[in-house]
């Protein structure tokens, strides 16, 4: 098939070519109607430029697979394109055909793809990373058994960014410990940690979980902190952990979050909304324990009044997690756009809206 520069599809051959192995749900990051996408990419398979590894899920394989790559004929029509324009064509990276191998490579990929898309470059793979230590012998044996998937670095903070993909899983707590470690050496910067999701739903199973993990008595908790990944609600921990799916969606957020008043200008808007007798909960931080903390304290609190700020693709999740608790407060919720959020931040916009729903 003949590639024209412009189009869609040299646009998705061209990623696929240099990024190796691009799982088939990173299609919803482009700035293109999806079913356009998902045409073009189609039409790169039939015509032998582009094949997919697939694989069900199985003992070693946590999800379903559907993932990219280019084929010899794929990479010959991409590099002929760059020649006919006298352009310089990066080189490509490894393709991994086994599917364990694949998908663990696709999960790099597409973190990377969501935050190049969202405007921010300066991410770092554990593969890159482990790749540098290994030139000392035994320098990644500290990290071997971190599920991180890169490094994100953002002003004054190295994100440590973990892909949980469709659900929550087994994290090796001296593997992460050490991996915070590596990064706060590598980054000189000050360390946090984000968990991407394939979808909100994934976020669901880790406060799930957390919710069964901290209502058990602490003498059994002990017990269990080595199954999977759970927030603890003890003070000092897991309070600089977020989360966000992997969607367009959420792009407004990411640029936000790389700006350094991220977290002054999130904490303006929380208190532009304490007024008029509600206890404010802002989910707009993106992180986990608040979710987490709300669910399980609200017996304890005075105030029988809750508003719950959050953004609109954090809202079907938000309605049906907190909805258990309305029997013992009443609570509204402010739904804010994700890009109105950002054109207030960015100063493209003065107001926020201020109309609550009470669930």
């Amino acid at each position: 098939m003949r590639i024209y520069k412009g189009t869609i599809a040299f646009r998705l051959a061209v990623d696929v070519y240099f990024y190796g192995n691009v799982p088939y749900h990173a299609l919803k990051l482009y700035p293109y109607d999806y079913e356009s996408t998902k045409d073009a990419i189609q039409k790169l398979i039939r015509a032998g430029d582009v094949a997919v590894i697939k694989a069900k899920k199985s003992k070693t394989l946590r999800q379903n697979i559907k993932i990219l790559h280019t084929t010899p004929q794929g990479r010959k029509a991409v590099e002929e394109v760059f020649v006919r324009f006298s352009k310089e064509l990066q080189p490509p990276a490894p393709i991994a055909y086994q599917a364990e191998k694949a998908y663990r490579a696709s999960l790099i990929i597409e973190a990377s793809l969501l935050l190049i898309k969202s405007g921010c470059n300066a991410f770092y793979s554990s593969q890159a990373f482990k790749t540098a230590l290994e030139e000392n012998m035994r320098g990644s044996d500290s990290i071997k058994y971190s599920r991180f998937i890169g490094f994100w670095s953002r002003d004054s903070v190295c994100t440590v960014t973990y892909h949980f993909g469709d659900k929550n899983m087994l994290l090796k707590e001296n593997g992460e410990k050490n991996a915070r470690q590596a990064a706060k050496e590598f980054s000189k910067k000050e360390v946090d940690s984000l968990i991407l999701g394939d979808s909100m739903e994934t976020l669901h199973s880790i406060l799930d979980y957390s919710i069964w993990f901290n209502q058990k008595p602490k003498s059994q908790r002990q017990y269990i902190r080595k199954l999977l990944f759970h927030i603890d609600l003890a003070t000092g921990h897991d309070g600089d952990i977020a989360f966000l799916p992997v969607s367009r969606a959420v792009m407004p957020v990411i640029r936000m979050m790389a700006n350094k008043n991220w977290s002054e200008s999130i904490e303006h808007i929380y208190k532009a909304y304490c007024k008029n007798g509600f206890s404010v909960w802002s989910l707009l931080d993106c992180r986990i324990k608040p979710w987490v903390f709300h669910r399980m304290s609200p017996p304890g609190m005075s105030n029988d009044n809750i508003l719950i700020l959050c953004y609109d693709w954090q809202e079907p999740l938000a309605r049906e997690f907190f909805q258990e608790i309305t029997d013992q407060k009443e609570i509204w919720i402010q739904v804010l756009e994700s890009r109105t959020v950002e054109d207030w931040f960015f100063g493209k916009s003065g107001a926020l809206p201020n109309a609550p729903v009470r669930l």
